[in-house]
């Protein structure tokens, strides 16, 4: 099978780039042919992968989503491809990876009239549209249950169209065997001194939609008692300039690391005592099911697409629609003022993640667009 796939940034360590790699990887391992087609890759790109980089010339972004969309489908047309794979919204595809929620609801939503009568909004809109318009031939790969019926709502998608995935986690995700171990050496290399020091984890590229502002103005509001032995480490590929500048604002700059992108995250996970992910905007939130299988509680926001899972697990505290800073502040400093109730936390999640299925994302896609192929061949 020739897969021609398509993601129009590549850069390491984010969630839908690490599900692109997951994906082509397995299917690498079946025997078929994978081409990527980006307009910019970061990082190394996987000796089995075929890249074709498209140059572009449009200034502003939506634009230049236009332009890739258009230049990848003249280059998929003459390239005899099987099936045309993307984790973006352009037209053309086979198969779309829902990594993000729906762009026409947010547009209603969230922006005014006018808003939709812009450049901006037509061009998002006709790419989203060709995608999920009734009566189109794309089939459509679901993170979460909560996506399809906003889908449906706004283009009156068949619901035959849509296959809901499980967690895609990495198997190296697992809690250990020897999991006190591996947390007392990573504390000490990132400097804690003791189990008396409080380990706050936030994961994530892109700090606004992540709402790592959130996190530090949290952390800012502790009691003195609690704030002078908390700590927050902050992992993600982002610029982290205007957050420094904000820690510097409300006097904890000691109190907030920022360490970068990092191949580390499965020690991190079990370092931490809690994970913070009060995202503005988060179509999956990934990390919420690495954090249950490793056990590690979480406050995190309702908008995040996983945010069901913390629910079921009992592992932590979901914090509901519109997002209120104060109950995010309240929250926090509860959970660290009551060991007993972090501790159950811990545990729910870890007697979760013994039954759940988090690991077959990428099987179950690929095994998806195997059959999209076989169907493709009858008709």
């Amino acid at each position: 099978m020739k897969i021609a796939a398509v993601i129009y940034k590549f850069f390491p360590y984010g969630g839908i780039q690490l599900d692109l790699l997951r994906i082509l990887e397995e299917c690498h391992i079946r025997g078929h042919q994978v081409t990527v087609f980006a307009s910019r890759w970061e990082g190394e790109c996987p000796n089995y992968i075929d890249l074709h980089l498209i140059g572009l010339r449009s200034c502003s972004n939506h634009y230049r989503m236009l332009e890739f969309s258009r230049k990848v489908n003249r280059a998929v047309s003459a390239g005899d491809y099987d099936l045309v794979f993307g984790v973006n919204r352009i037209e053309g595809l086979d198969v779309y990876f829902a990594g993000d929620n729906c762009y026409d609801a947010k547009a209603h939503n969230e922006r005014s009239f006018f808003y939709r009568l812009t450049p901006r909004y037509r061009v998002y809109h006709k790419l989203e549209k060709s995608v999920f318009e009734r009566g189109g031939r794309c089939r459509i790969l679901l993170l979460t249950p909560g996506q399809q019926p906003v889908f449906e709502q706004y283009y009156h998608t068949e619901p035959e169209r849509f296959v809901l995935l499980p967690p895609g986690i990495p198997k190296d995700r697992c809690r250990p065997d020897n999991a006190d171990k591996v947390r007392s050496t990573k504390r000490m290399e990132l400097g804690l001194k003791d189990d008396s020091e409080i380990m706050i984890l936030q994961i994530g590229s892109g700090f606004a939609t992540k709402g790592v502002d959130r996190s530090i103005r949290a952390v800012a509001s502790l009691p003195a008692a609690w704030r002078s032995k908390t700590t927050l480490f902050i992992v993600g590929s982002d610029n982290p300039a205007k957050y420094i500048k904000l820690t510097r604002k409300l006097h904890i700059e000691d109190r907030v690391k920022f360490l970068g992108g990092r191949n580390d995250v499965p020690s991190l996970l079990l370092a931490a005592d809690l994970m913070l992910h009060p995202a503005v905007n988060d179509a999956t939130a990934t990390v919420l099911a690495e954090a249950i299988v490793a056990g590690l509680p979480v406050i995190c926001s309702d908008v995040c697409g996983f945010s069901s899972l913390i629910t079921s697990a009992r592992s932590g505290v979901v914090i509901s629609s519109p997002f209120n800073q104060n109950e995010l502040n309240t929250q926090l400093a509860k959970m660290l003022e009551t060991p007993a109730q972090l501790q159950a936390y811990q545990d729910n999640a870890i007697m979760y993640a013994d039954d759940a299925d988090f690991f077959s994302r990428q099987k179950v896609a690929v095994d998806f667009m195997e059959k999209v192929v076989a169907e493709k061949a009858e008709e």
